[in-house]
């Protein structure tokens, strides 16, 4: 199972799950941490939604039960309520030990206490100290002096930090020595790019100048051009270039390869059930066959021209395989419709409530098409297709405003006369496809408001 769920159990999961045959990327990876034992910082970057989390998941189970290595894992986004993330980084290391515990662990606490402490951090706070209950005139007459003294305190505390943080370098890195089997600690941070941008920022900088030590491979799951904005919040400029500044922390940059779309079209419909859907009508003749080839060939279609996420195209199947749930045994279904009009309400919702509240006319219906569906893959295929969702779209949203005309106006008509309906794709195919589909229109129970219906869950759920 490949999963896309944020609220999944993602502990054990596999590459023997994987649809997606990302395992030999892992294996990639893998080689990389283990001829660079010394450390260093590794971002997976790819967009929202494209699996990161289930791939990362799924290489550190591997890592751990095949290749012998010390994992951990961090949640940046789950954690970032905390102020602090060097305790809540610090707090994970303990997890190598398990239940144990270890002197040289607490040395690693002793020496990063040092450093999670608050300095005497401006001369104001050192004024106050030396004279505090004073009067303000008193203050005032002492400024000069105070000024110099927290100076030298200033002084003595960056010294001091400084040694605590050369300390806490030299025990972490005996304990990681201690706990790592001869292969670098691979330590995993994920969901940073969701995180407040100044929690995020906050573990970067920790990253670099408290935990890069010998041992330790630390792989951010990222979003980066996300993360790039969450920097240039946190130092209030649009203008900063972000990419620079992330240069600083990240070694290697990785990008995980768009899997197959076909495959992961057949994932999907198994995952959700669509197949039993199809499967089950197949018996009842030809026409069940090709609304499963037309679902799959439109959905692909959708999800190439949009270029959507993983996750995008999941919610997409997902929610037409709950849709199939509700039709009864003998509805017919015009896949291309049902995958269109959810589509819509996805990403379209002023139109799709335009649709549903009949406010379109039908020249403006096909306008607001061609906004849905605009871009270019292969021209001659996709205005096919195109022109074929225009087609259906007038027709039904027609028998939608006006039942009782039975499509005459749209079907039986001379075009020069009667109607001038104008194609954005094109038009030849646009009234071939008219011409066509009026012959076919015996489906009365899958007109769009049965559509709208199901799509919006307003029915019960049908026995498969």
């Amino acid at each position: 199972m490949t999963t896309l769920n944020p609220f999944e159990d993602l502990t054990n999961i596999t590459f023997a799950d994987c649809k997606l045959e990302r395992e030999k990327y892992a294996d990639v990876l893998t080689d990389i941490v283990r001829t660079n034992p010394n450390g260093f910082v590794l971002a997976i970057d790819n967009k929202w939604g494209t699996g990161k989390t289930t791939f990362v998941n799924m290489w550190r189970n591997k890592l751990k039960k095949d290749e012998e290595f010390k994992t951990l894992y961090f949640n940046a986004w789950e954690n970032d309520f905390e102020n602090n993330p060097f305790v809540a980084i610090t707090a994970e290391l303990k997890e190598l030990l398990g239940k144990e515990s270890s002197a040289t662990f607490k040395a690693v606490l002793e020496k990063g206490s040092m450093i999670a402490k608050s300095a005497l951090p401006s001369i104001l706070k050192n004024l106050a100290k030396r004279y505090g209950g004073e009067d303000v005139s008193d203050i005032l007459e002492k400024t000069s002096e105070g000024i110099l003294a927290s100076f030298d305190d200033d002084i003595q505390d960056y010294l001091e930090r400084k040694k605590n943080i050369k300390d806490f370098h030299k025990k972490l890195e005996e304990y990681i020595d201690e706990n790592s089997n001869g292969n670098p600690i691979v330590f995993i941070i994920d969901e940073l790019d969701r995180c407040r941008p100044d929690y995020a920022v906050s573990v970067l900088e920790n990253i670099k100048h408290l935990f890069s030590v010998k041992g330790i491979v630390f792989v951010l799951s990222i979003d980066k051009e996300q993360l790039g904005h969450a920097v240039c919040g946190v130092y209030g400029s649009e203008k900063m270039d972000s990419n620079e500044y992330l240069r600083r922390f990240i070694d290697v940059e990785y990008s995980l390869p768009t899997p197959e779309l076909k495959n992961y079209v057949f994932y999907l419909m198994e995952a959700h059930k669509l197949n039993e859907f199809f499967n089950h009508n197949i018996r009842k003749g030809d026409v069940y066959t090709n609304e499963k080839s037309s679902f799959i060939t439109f959905t692909m279609f959708i999800f190439r021209l949009k270029g959507l996420s993983l996750r995008q195209q999941d919610k997409i199947i997902r929610h037409a395989g709950i849709t199939l749930k509700s039709f009864k045994g003998d509805s017919f279904i015009i896949p291309e419709l049902l995958v269109y009009l959810i589509y819509l309400r996805s990403y379209y919702g002023a139109i799709y409530s335009q649709i549903k509240n009949k406010e379109f006319k039908h020249q403006q219906l096909i306008d607001s098409i061609q906004v849905t569906l605009n871009g270019v893959l292969d021209i001659v295929h996709d205005n096919y297709l195109r022109s074929n969702i225009e087609a259906f779209m007038v027709l039904f949203y027609n028998e939608y405003l006006e039942f009782d005309y039975k499509l005459k106006s749209l079907t039986n008509f001379d075009r020069r006369k009667e109607i001038d309906l104008r194609s954005k794709f094109d038009q030849n195919q646009f009234l071939h496809f008219l011409d066509k589909e009026k012959n076919n229109y015996d489906r009365s129970r899958t007109s769009i408001e049965y559509l709208l219906n199901k799509i919006d869950l307003m029915e019960p759920f049908q026995d498969m």
